[in-house]
């Protein structure tokens, strides 16, 4: 019976935080090694690169609302990201987001926070924190306009 994913990725992550010397530092090794052993190449690929091959509804659920960010303003942002972005505007809206080109295995590692700002700004982020700031009360097709000219406009990772 294979393992779950999320547990091999747990061991994995506490398998390696303890190979600094503290004490039982080899005992998750083991464990990591029988759990992938009988993953696929595929299955490998994606922990440790990420899912390249995401709906716009998998990049919706990495969204997670701030405590000031009202529901309806969660909700208005996964409609514009499912029904008014395009995939490769989505991929775009990752990247900007996120500075990756893959969307994460492990996504409650890498949750972004929403947060919200005054209407007359542009959409803005910070990679570091995996934090997006949005106008909370425009329409999903509104939002989507100033997503795509925050994205351009904004800058951010990949830019040649």
């Amino acid at each position: 019976m294979r393992p779950p994913r999320r547990d091999a990725l747990r061991a994995m992550h506490e398998g390696f935080l303890a190979a600094d010397g503290s004490a039982g530092a080899h005992a998750n090794v083991a464990p990591v090694a029988a759990m992938i052993a009988d993953w696929t190449p595929t299955q490998r690929t994606l922990v440790v690169c990420g899912n390249e091959d995401f709906s716009a509804q998998d990049l919706a659920r990495c969204f997670r609302p701030a405590a000031e960010l009202a529901a309806a303003a969660l909700h208005t942002l996964h409609e514009a990201i499912c029904e008014h972005l395009t995939m490769q505007e989505c991929r775009d809206l990752l990247q900007w987001v996120t500075g990756l080109r893959a969307l994460p295995c492990n996504s409650d590692d890498s949750t972004v926070t929403v947060h919200h700002v005054p209407t007359g700004f542009l959409p803005s982020v910070a990679t570091c924190t995996l934090e997006l700031r949005i106008p909370a009360d425009l329409a999903a097709v509104q939002l989507a306009e100033k997503l795509r000219v925050a994205m351009k406009e904004g800058g951010g990772f990949g830019e040649r």
